[in-house]
């Protein structure tokens, strides 16, 4: 009998020194394509925004509650469906969640009133939000420690590009197709990407270890990613981080943090919703064509795409937060650029590029800080209200655009670049904070 069989093995160990196998590539692939379809469905509305406001008579400040209650969906969904969820592991509730998502993107071409469409854009939320987390817990678990940080932001690439991809697509079918079209697209993209996750994704292997009578369906996926594991018959989950009162995240140790992360979770997501919902509409409004106006999201998109790669790149050479600084005020004076731009269209999406490398960057980067900086019992209460947060922000965003339409272009962007600014600042002082103060 080899020593394989004779020891229980800790599941992290036959993640953990291994090459990367095909099973690893096939989940990072699979997770990013369901974040791909996410972003699309989540931005789908905003690409469409003009066409909608202007079929359904929708008024500036109802369309912000539109956006805002889709965005308050997610911020349940993360919180409570995915929890919820937990018992059945990771991938079929990753399937389930982006049929719904899928689905309800699909019935959005049904709405006849700002109010129906509020209420099936809230529906769609739940699945959005609840999926992201459950993806990319996926990817997380599928990852050596080495890498994980690399793999996890190369997986959000795939939600940058879905967003890339509803600006690019919805630049083409709204102007002659209808706003619908782009809902129905975004739909099948989702179900396509919930059929290859349940094809190629493994099950969560600590949900696996927890249920003797899978064995060997635990067996076969070790088998790939650690062979001389292979014939092992008993394996040890990795033990989970417990949930522990927010209180704690309130001591002396951790004050300064905690309300750091907060204050650049709350003010990134809430200047990046302002932006991405609002700017074609402001943009439509103030002249410029809706096929441009829809354009300037999409180089937004391909700048995040760029961010989230360097920034998660960057953070692990250099202080991160003032990495996070760096980039967010990138977005600040991308910001600025575009409020004198005035109507030159091809100046605006340069610098939307700016600003979507500064935010994109900035938020995703302050997830990765939460993840890297809170330790021990703390971590799962710490990175749950840190994205519970910015999701607030998320929310008050596009209702900030709402009350003020009509200002002009160039005002929506004098806004949006204080909140980034003020991110900038308090991610400066966390970054001097952390060179002063050990990790907690």
């Amino acid at each position: 009998m080899t020593e394989a069989v004779m020891t229980s093995i800790p599941i992290r160990e036959v993640i953990e020194g291994q090459r990367v196998s095909r099973v690893q590539i096939y989940v990072a692939i699979a997770c990013a394509a369901i974040l791909f379809c996410d972003a699309f469905s989540l931005q789908a509305v905003a690409v469409a925004g003009p066409a909608i406001r202007s079929d359904l008579e929708i008024e500036p400040k109802m369309m912000g509650i539109v956006f805002s209650l889709g965005l308050v969906g997610m911020m349940l969904g993360a919180i409570l469906v995915g929890p919820l969820t937990e018992r059945f592991g990771h991938k079929w509730p990753l399937v389930f969640l982006a049929l719904w998502f899928s689905f309800c993107t699909i019935l959005t071409v049904l709405a006849d009133s700002a109010w129906s469409l509020a209420g099936l854009r809230f529906l769609d939320g739940l699945g959005l939000g609840a999926a992201i987390p459950k993806a990319l817990a996926l990817t997380s678990e599928y990852s050596a420690t080495r890498v994980r940080r690399l793999t996890v932001s190369l997986t959000m690439v795939g939600y940058a590009a879905g967003g890339v991809a509803a600006g690019f697509i919805g630049a083409k079918l709204v102007p002659q197709g209808g706003w619908h079209m782009v809902f129905i697209v975004s739909g099948m993209l989702g179900i396509g990407a919930s059929a290859l996750v349940a094809i190629v994704v493994p099950e969560s292997l600590n949900h696996l270890v927890k249920k003797p009578d899978r064995i060997r369906e635990l067996q076969q996926i070790v088998s790939v990613v650690a062979p001389q594991y292979a014939d092992a018959s008993s394996f040890q989950a990795t033990p989970s981080s417990r949930r522990s009162s927010i209180f704690r995240l309130f001591s002396p140790e951790l004050l300064f943090l905690t309300l750091g992360l907060w204050a650049v979770a709350f003010l990134a997501q809430m200047d990046m919703f302002l932006y991405i919902n609002w700017t074609p509409i402001f943009a439509e409004a103030a002249g410029i064509p809706l096929d441009q106006s829809i354009m300037i999201n999409l180089y937004y998109n391909a700048g995040a795409m760029a961010g989230i790669v360097l920034v998660g790149w960057a953070m692990d050479r250099a202080n991160p937060a003032f990495i996070i600084a760096a980039a967010l005020t990138v977005a600040c004076l991308s910001l600025g650029a575009m409020a004198i731009a005035g109507l030159q269209a091809n100046l605006l999406m340069a610098s939307s590029a700016g600003v979507g490398f500064g935010l994109g960057g900035g938020a995703t980067g302050i997830s990765l800080l939460a993840a890297t900086l809170y330790d021990g019992d703390v971590k799962v209460t710490g990175i749950g209200w840190a994205l519970g947060v910015g999701r607030i922000g998320s929310a008050v965003g596009p209702l900030i655009g709402g009350g003020s339409m009509g200002s002009g272009l160039s005002v929506l962007f004098v806004m949006a670049a204080v909140p980034a600014l003020m991110a900038a600042i308090f991610a400066t002082m966390l970054g001097y904070h952390l060179r002063q103060s050990p990790r907690p």
